[in-house]
């Protein structure tokens, strides 16, 4: 089961950007079996998918010679892995038409997961490429047929939960090229939209219990959520602590039919 764990990203290294026309790349930090792992997914193959013309789940990459205990590989063992699986790339390119659906890294392990439509080659390639090239590492090669895109959509796209973590990264890592001191207690705002000002006041109930305060109340004229809240608590910036209340205050939001905006917060240096 994947969950997503609060991490700031100190691996970006992790996830490098794959620059392509009308790809949109995000990643985030999930756990698996009670196991860190960094999933670097293309978000916009959701909508086209399936692709009944790529039948075929490939995953393969290699197998890091340098971890750490969490079994994330080692920041100077990242470049080396993904020469192996730009190598790799360029022979599948050369057998079958293929797409990228993300990269997995886990385990000691950071495998891509392709589509493809044919199989027929693939592993001799493989095993060729790693007995000339890179013979001092071990691999993963694995062929399921998946023609609904099921590991794709399921595993590798992020749930609601694993969103809400890479927004609130973004926000995170922001503030520290900032130069945020995110020990320093500092009030935190949440804003929120409502249909109906009766919706907004039960869910104002709900923020009393929880012991935010309520900063704003405002009419949006002609807007579809005209009732806009805005509340905040004071606390340090934790990633912990900022997952735990932003999934907390989403799933009330959807008690009352509301729309979460987001968070923020002053810069404190």
């Amino acid at each position: 089961m994947k969950k997503t764990i609060s991490f700031i990203i100190s691996f970006l290294s992790l996830c490098p950007v794959l620059a392509q026309q009308d790809d949109n790349w995000e990643t985030y930090m999930a756990e698996v079996a009670k196991k860190p792992a960094s999933v670097l997914v293309n978000l916009a193959l959701y909508d086209r998918s399936p692709d009944r013309r790529l039948p075929y789940l490939l995953i393969t990459g290699p197998k890091s010679k340098k971890c750490m205990g969490n079994g994330l590989p080692e920041k100077d063992e990242i470049p080396k892995l993904e020469e192996i699986l730009d190598a790799a790339d360029a022979f599948i390119t050369g057998i079958t038409p293929k797409i990228l659906a993300g990269t997995f890294t886990y385990n000691c392990e950071r495998v891509n997961y392709y589509y493809v439509k044919d199989t027929l080659g693939l592993d001799l390639a493989i095993t060729r490429l790693y007995k000339r090239s890179f013979d001092g590492y071990s691999y993963i090669f694995k062929i399921k047929t998946d023609p609904d895109w099921g590991v794709y959509r399921d595993f590798l796209y992020p749930t609601e939960e694993n969103f809400t973590w890479i927004e609130n990264n973004k926000i995170i890592t922001k503030l520290i090229a900032e130069g945020d001191d995110l020990s320093k207690t500092r009030d935190i705002n949440f804003v929120l939209l409502f249909k109906t000002e009766a919706e907004r006041k039960s869910f104002i109930d709900f923020a009393h219990r929880r012991d935010y305060r309520i900063d704003e109340l405002n009419y949006i004229k002609n807007a579809d959520m005209p009732y806009r809240l805005k509340m905040s608590r004071s606390d340090a910036i934790k990633p912990d602590v900022i997952a735990d209340l932003t999934n907390e205050i989403k799933k009330e939001a959807k008690k009352h039919n509301a729309q979460y905006e987001a968070w923020n917060c002053e810069i404190v240096k």
